[in-house]
């Protein structure tokens, strides 16, 4: 595999973690008030953590250096992104102990069952999970960044979160040295805060698009469910609006909650 287009940026982040580890949308904000995505409400396991139905078997435990397991697990996430049938794959490791302490198979959207299991991790892990390439009609490929849920897996374990696309760019948040386990409370308002921040941003393109009186029905239509349940559709859409609204979110709020966001995906640059 090729690693040399992230090699310097690879090398000076995780040295960073390695480093901190060793030390210890006047129509727009109507819309964007209404609905919210339940990511917070995770039930955590209380047997043995690092077993689930989506659990798979390392290809190998332990490494003899934080190098070597970081390129193991980066090949695994990747390689389960392409051919036919893509899906995420999640490796959770220790930086440690040089060892992987699990491994979880997901579908094409998700891996659930992996973040659900590392709900318990030590709070020096990096998790590093897929986020699959869409690619547009116009031949671009695009790749969500790490999402909200993403953040709430590492919001009191573990230590960082990559999600890398099969092209080997990623995206991460990263706790900062000072960072602050964040309450409910917390968890909840900025939850609340990324679902109207994104459809704010939807409904202003909407307005610049479509005009204000599409915008207006459209306000009408979500007095009804299936209104509703047909825009939330839409904002969860993955497009390259949405891939930078999320990429806009992190600048904005990522260092407020406790992290750095960095990314390295090209169409972002």
């Amino acid at each position: 595999m090729n690693f040399s287009p992230i090699k310097k940026i690879v090398q000076r982040d995780f040295s960073k973690i390695t480093s901190a580890i060793s030390h210890s949308q006047a129509c727009g904000k109507i819309i964007g008030d209404l609905g919210s995505v339940k990511t917070s409400a995770i039930s955590i396991l209380k047997k043995d953590l690092f077993q689930s139905e989506n659990y798979v078997e390392p290809a190998k435990k332990q490494f003899n250096s934080l190098r070597e397991l970081l390129r193991y697990s980066r090949a695994r996430v990747t390689d389960a992104l392409k051919g036919k049938n893509p899906y995420e794959h999640l490796v959770i490791i220790d930086p440690k102990t040089k060892k992987v302490l699990g491994e979880y198979k997901g579908d094409g959207k998700s891996v659930y069952e992996g973040f659900k299991a590392s709900l318990n991790t030590p709070k020096n892990a990096i998790i590093i999970h897929g986020h699959p390439t869409q690619i547009l009609k116009n031949g671009q490929t695009i790749t969500t960044p790490v999402s909200f849920s993403d953040a709430i897996s590492i919001a009191d374990r573990g230590k960082v979160i990559y999600a890398f696309n099969e092209q080997g760019q990623f995206s991460f948040l990263r706790k900062k040295i000072d960072f602050k386990p964040l309450t409910k409370k917390q968890i909840k308002h900025y939850e609340n805060l990324y679902d109207r921040f994104m459809s704010r941003r939807y409904a202003r393109r909407l307005i610049k698009e479509k005009g204000r009186w599409f915008c207006i029905k459209k306000l009408f239509s979500l007095l009804t469910k299936k209104g509703r349940e047909q825009f939330k559709a839409e904002t969860r859409t993955i497009t390259e609006d949405v891939c930078r609204d999320v990429h806009a979110f992190w600048k904005k709020y990522a260092n407020e909650m406790g992290f750095v966001y960095r990314t390295n995906y090209s169409y972002l640059k």
